[in-house]
Formats: C-alpha cells, structure tokens, sequence
C-alpha cells in the first residue's frame, strides 16, 4: 500500500468519523407538549392563550380546546393558561425523554363591581315639556311635530340659571 492510498484513506476515516460524532453531539432530542383545556363543566375553551413563561413560545387552543407545542428541547417549563373569565393557570412542566400529554381544567374568575343606583329623574317630564314649548314653539304648526326619541334627551333644569341644559 502506497503512502498516497493510506493518506486518502485515513482522511475518509477521519472525515466520517467527524461527520457521525459532530451530527450525534449537536442532535438533541425534541419533544411536543400537547394539552386540552376544560372548565369545571368539562366543556372545552377554544382560544385560551398559552404560554411557556420565559421564553417566547406560545400557542392558543383551537376549536375543540387542543393545543400543540413542538420542537421542544429538554428542560422545565412553566406553563401559563390564560383566558378571560377565568383565573390564571400555571404549572410546571418537566420534559425529558418524552412527549407530553396534559388536560388542564381551569376555574371561571368572578369579579365584583360596585353597586349602581339608577333612580328616576322626576322633573324630567316636566323638562320635556319646558323643552319642547321652547324647542318647538306653542304655535298650531308645533302642535303637529312629535320628538321620536325623547327618552335619548338629557334634560336638567339649573334653578340657579333658570336655563335647561
């Protein structure tokens, strides 16, 4: 064997092995995350946002509640589960050698507002007369025009002015 043959073949020799040991150490293993999202009715929330905190990855259920998360390298995540009307989910996840499979139930959020009192205006027909005497006018031809849409009128007599506002 020739110098010339050994040296071609100790370069394909080093040339595969390089190729097989430099693929194997940079190919790690991708996993998916899937999951389904319910409510405490077991009914399924499409268009819940979901998010791997600290990392830009994100995704949001789809018709049936389903969502898919691929690509994902060995680690642990946190998940976060948000949509309106419901309270805040979050989990961790530990991925390390296989895919995984969650069902997540989340819990409607209620959210109290203050008290509203509505009372009545009770000078407010009394301003609508006075509105439309002075508006329309007192004449035979006022008599016929009729306002549509009183109940849209924001009518308030300043006593101090004596003006309708």
């Amino acid at each position: 064997m020739t110098a010339t043959n050994r040296y071609l073949q100790l370069s394909v020799f080093i040339f595969i092995f390089c190729f097989v040991y430099c693929h194997q150490t940079n190919a790690q293993s991708k996993y998916i995350l899937r999951g389904n999202i319910i409510d405490e009715t077991n009914l399924t929330l499409p268009g819940a946002t979901v998010i791997l905190s600290g990392t830009k990855i994100n995704t949001a259920s789809n018709e049936k509640g389903n969502f898919i998360i691929s690509d994902l390298l060995p680690g642990t995540y946190q998940l976060v589960v948000r949509m309106i009307g419901y309270k805040l989910y979050s989990t961790t996840v530990n991925i390390t050698n296989q895919n995984i499979n969650l069902s997540i139930k989340i819990d409607p959020s209620s959210t109290e507002l203050n008290e509203i009192v509505i009372t009545p205006n009770k000078e407010w027909f009394n301003n609508l007369e006075i509105f439309k005497k002075q508006f329309l006018g007192e004449t035979p031809n006022s008599e016929k025009c009729n306002i549509l849409n009183a109940e849209v009128l924001s009518l308030e007599f300043d006593k101090a002015s004596g003006m309708l506002k």
